[in-house]
């Protein structure tokens, strides 16, 4: 199932990367520009002050030929149109094309990190080393060794990548947590919980001190 599951994932990354790609194709063929990548070159042009008139690119005045009835006569006429609009049409597609860029290289990096990840043994421990660290888990070598071998192992680090990956560090670390607790139970390890606990009677023995008439639980249920 898992291995399902890693196939699924990298069949969509690519197909994210090959939506792109024809996004990019289908800009340029709608534009009509000469330029393989219009985005680089329109902004070249800017930089080395090529005017739209020798690039051709969204063009700011045009001729424009229209008809005029005068005194039951029919004239055509043929005069110069300013295109204003196009003004805003070329920052406009110069944003999309760079925010397309954007993705792209956004979605390569991300598919050779799940790469990197899911085919380097290194990259998977380092990767579940951080968890337990922001877990707040005072964790060994020896320890992270043996809960790697034992517990997790490749299928167990790849859950806790797709579970980080789209629930977040909190969700991914709660689920390492509670692995790590089930093969070393907790002694005089901090956890997450008894961290929270130790602030807690902390806050509440402040309280007390600075007004001892009232009770700190009290008060902490008059605001809920």
């Amino acid at each position: 199932l898992l291995q399902s599951v890693v196939v699924v994932k990298f069949f969509f990354q690519i197909l994210i990367f090959a939506n792109l790609l024809i996004q990019f194709f289908f800009l340029n063929h709608f534009l009509g520009t000469e330029y393989t990548f219009w985005g680089a070159g329109i902004l070249n042009d800017m930089l080395h002050g090529r005017q739209w008139q020798q690039s051709g690119h969204f063009p700011r005045v045009a001729f424009c030929d229209l008809t005029v009835r005068e005194m039951g006569n029919i004239n055509n006429w043929t005069v110069q149109c300013v295109l204003m609009v196009n003004m805003f049409n070329e920052k406009i597609f110069i944003f999309v094309w760079f925010w397309y860029a954007f993705l792209l290289l956004c979605t390569v990096i991300n598919l050779l990190s799940w790469l990197r990840q899911r085919f380097s043994k290194t990259a998977r421990k380092t990767f579940l080393y951080n968890v337990l660290t922001d877990s707040g888990l005072d964790t060994t070598e020896a320890d992270r060794e043996e809960f790697y071998n034992d517990v997790v192992k490749d299928d167990g680090v790849l859950v806790l990548l797709l579970l980080d990956a789209n629930g977040g560090r909190l969700q991914s670390g709660e689920l390492a947590q509670q692995l790590w607790t089930s093969k070393f139970p907790p002694s005089d390890a901090k956890t997450i919980s008894t961290v929270a606990e130790d602030e807690a009677n902390l806050n509440e023995q402040m309280w007390s001190e600075n007004y001892p008439s009232s009770s700190f639980k009290d008060t902490e249920n008059l605001t809920k």
